[in-house]
């Protein structure tokens, strides 16, 4: 390969990457959506510690920068924290 060639085949790959680069980046809507977890052991979550069992886990939305995230019991009837 020439010195032509390799300088357009670097160039072009610098290119491609800087387009990449340029291309707007995509946010899943996490609001609303809800998991059940099922810890076998105790578990630290901030400012307190889940026993074993299920839980779920709910994605609320966001408030001032930080992910808000709600855990009910098993069934969802009693919230347990935020």
């Amino acid at each position: 390969m020439n010195i032509s060639k390799k300088i357009a085949m670097v160039l072009a790959t610098a290119a491609l990457a800087l387009m990449a680069g340029l291309l707007p980046v995509a946010h899943a809507d996490v609001n609303g959506k809800k998991v059940t977890l099922e810890f076998k052991t105790a578990t630290q979550i901030p400012g307190q510690v889940l026993q074993p069992g299920s839980y779920v886990f709910e994605a609320t939305g966001i408030q001032a920068g930080w992910n808000v995230v709600k855990i009910y019991n098993q069934d969802g009837s009693s919230q347990i924290t935020t």
